[in-house]
């Protein structure tokens, strides 16, 4: 149970760090006029990239600006921007922490859209299970280049579908990788033999490397709102070949420079 705990903590904070790590440590004060404008600025950056359809442009810009200004309604729409460039594990954390966060006022009537927009993303999320044979306590673990709790091991690990890279790093040898693909919503079990044998010691590839000649080699074959206009994404389930449909609202300056709501119109994207 233990095991599990850790688990679930690594998903939702090492292999989230871009979107939680960056503002659980919280500020000690308020931010200041400066900082505040700044994230202003950057939160209509990001509007002005997501209605580009520019989406790591628009993630980077919320980002920064929730990170300067940590606000419900930006975290809503980093979300939806860390969904539309396929990092939907992060997404789903970030669609949760909104729902702890939006208990009243504006956030709170979009409380079911971001319920809706973080069921369909749940099933997107795939399962890796790692299974080191002869893993040592002292093995370095690191996927797509992140540091990998040995507590996640045996364990169904969150993951974003496409490609992954495991590397296990021991002492005195080379490293061990392994690279591996899933599906949208898939389960895979990795097994990765780290028994002794199967390690090559540092000293020996260094004597290679000394006397490889420039002869070709046969490759072995075996191995609050800020600014108005403001907007949120919905996100409906993405399925290969589908349109993902995004619901951006735009809104003209009212008295309160964090608020702006007009009707909906949709942006289909291949």
């Amino acid at each position: 149970m233990i095991a599990r705990h850790l688990m679930l903590g690594l998903a939702g904070m090492a292999m989230t760090a871009c979107l939680l790590l960056s503002v659980t440590a919280a500020r000690a004060q308020e931010p200041t006029a400066s900082e505040t404008a700044l994230a202003r600025r950057q939160f209509r950056d990001g509007l002005a990239a997501a209605q580009e359809g520019n989406w790591e442009e628009a993630r980077a810009a919320f980002q920064n600006s929730y990170e300067l200004v940590p606000r419900p309604i930006t975290l809503l729409n980093l979300a939806g921007a860390l969904m539309q460039v396929g990092r939907i594990v992060e997404a789903a954390e970030g669609y949760r922490r909104f729902l702890r966060e939006a208990t009243e006022g504006r956030e709170a009537r979009l409380r079911p859209d971001a319920e809706q927009a973080l069921a369909e993303i749940e099933r997107r999320i795939a399962h890796v299970t790692l299974v080191l044979m002869g893993h040592e306590p002292s093995d370095q673990l690191t996927l797509d280049g992140w540091e990998l709790s040995a507590a996640a091991l045996g364990e169904a690990l969150p993951v974003d579908p496409g490609e992954h890279r495991l590397v296990v790093t021991r002492e005195g040898n080379e490293p061990i990788e392994n690279v591996f693909s899933i599906d949208d919503g898939g389960t895979r079990t990795v097994e990765v033999d780290l028994r002794p044998e199967r390690w090559t010691p540092r000293e020996v590839q260094e004597q290679v490397d000394l006397t490889t000649t420039a002869q070709p080699v046969e490759p072995d074959e075996g191995g609050s709102v800020f600014a108005s206009p403001w907007l949120w994404i919905a996100i409906g389930a993405v399925v290969a070949g589908a349109v993902v449909t995004t619901i951006v609202l735009t809104g003209g300056e009212t008295g309160d420079p964090f608020v702006g709501n007009l009707p909906p119109f949709r942006v289909g994207v291949q």
